[in-house]
């Protein structure tokens, strides 16, 4: 959520692609998103 949304600021496009990269390399297989968090932000930096 704190991709593009909520928690504080958001983080840089390429931060967040980096932060999804090295959680599929420690196992993350599950990426939980909502156009409510954007909208369609976090979809886009998931894909």
């Amino acid at each position: 959520m704190n991709m593009s949304w909520a928690y504080g600021p958001a983080v840089n496009k390429q931060h967040a692609i980096e932060v999804i990269r090295a959680a599929i390399e420690y196992g993350v297989t599950f990426f939980d998103t909502a156009e409510a968090y954007g909208p369609f932000l976090n979809e886009e930096i998931v894909g």
